[in-house]
Formats: structure tokens, C-alpha cells, sequence
């Protein structure tokens, strides 16, 4: 599947964040994307994706990790003009900085997907939102959507406020599958 992947698609610049890496990753893809490993509430993430080029070229300004984050998390948290970004995946902001500039370069902007998991204040204006972007969107969330396009159920979090940590197995399974392996993240690359 990897090699199809790679001959039938321009890598595309993959607005996510950690499950964009994972993606990436599983299918031996090269990290396209700036948002890869790190996170933002879902409104910043839609602002960042709906203006692109103008995020892509402003600066990061580091801020005091301590105001945004419990005492119990320590990492970097910067600005980018007007959205706040937590580089929960990285230790230091020189590290976050240099893989940010360096995937900010690589982005394809002729092939932009957008995938938001519905989670961390995510709001059904939000999905609205979203589901408007002038690129290919999924919007993965916890209960059936049926009035928004490119909304995408997964299964498990039904009793939920919002989706929960898909990264996880599957309760009740016992061959592996994790709640993000229900969507076809192939299939999402391939259109």
C-alpha cells in the first residue's frame, strides 16, 4: 500500500496534528506537515487551515509554558500571529522551532487534506466551520453528524462529550486495532 500511495499521490501537506504523524508514519510517508506533533483548540486549527499561506509565513513567538499548561505538563507553547500552538511532542522551543520551519517548507499547497478530531472544546460550529475549508476535510467524531459533510464516526466514545483518545486499542479486541484504524485514512489520501 505504501508504494501506491507514493506513485499515485503528490504528498499532500496534512493539516493534523498526532494523528497526522502516525499516518505518516505507518505508511512511510515524509513529514509534510508543520502541525505534526503538536496540537491546537479546534478553532485556532481551523483559523491556521483556513489561511495557510499567511500562517505559514509568520513567525513563532515562544510564550511562558506555565500560563497555558497544568503544573503537571512541561512543554512548549508558542503564538503564530494570532492562534497559540502546544508543542506537547517536543522538549525544547529550539526543537520545536526547527521542525516546524523545516515542515512549514516542504507544504504542498496544491495537495492540502485537513483532518480535525472532534475533542478539546470542539463545537458543532467548529465542525460547520471546518467542513467549509477550501481543502479535502475529515472531521473524526464521536457521534453520527449526519447534517455536515466529511464527518466521520468512530465508534467507542458514543457515551462521550467528544471523541477520546483514538490513538488507543479498541476495547473488547484482541487483534490490535486501534479506534482511528475504522477510518480509512488511505482511502482519505488517495481522493
Amino acid at each position: 500500500m505504501r508504494n501506491v500511495l507514493k506513485e499515485r499521490i503528490i504528498l499532500p501537506c496534512f493539516a493534523i496534528t498526532v494523528l497526522g504523524g502516525v499516518i505518516f508514519h505507518e505508511l512511510g510517508l515524509k513529514f509534510m506537515s508543520p502541525t505534526i506533533n503538536l496540537w491546537m483548540k479546534p478553532k485556532d486549527f481551523i483559523k491556521y487551515c483556513s489561511n495557510l499561506k499567511h500562517y505559514s509565513q509568520c513567525k513563532l513567538k515562544f510564550l511562558d509554558s506555565s500560563l497555558y499548561l497544568p503544573r503537571s505538563e512541561k512543554y512548549p507553547v508558542a503564538c503564530l500571529d494570532d492562534i497559540i500552538i502546544y508543542f506537547q511532542h517536543y522538549t525544547t522551543e529550539v526543537e520545536a522551532m526547527k521542525k516546524w520551519e523545516e515542515r512549514t517548507k516542504r507544504i504542498n499547497y496544491d495537495n492540502v487534506k485537513c483532518l480535525l478530531c472532534e475533542r478539546d472544546g470542539c463545537t458543532y460550529e467548529d465542525l460547520v466551520h471546518f467542513s467549509k475549508l477550501p481543502y479535502l476535510t475529515a472531521a473524526l467524531v464521536h457521534q453520527i453528524v449526519s447534517d455536515i459533510p466529511n464527518t466521520y464516526y468512530l465508534r467507542g466514545f458514543e457515551n462521550e462529550e467528544a471523541l477520546g483518545n483514538i490513538m488507543e486499542f479498541k476495547k473488547g479486541q484482541y487483534w490490535g486495532r486501534k479506534y482511528f484504524d475504522d477510518f480509512d485514512f488511505v482511502k482519505f489520501l488517495m481522493n
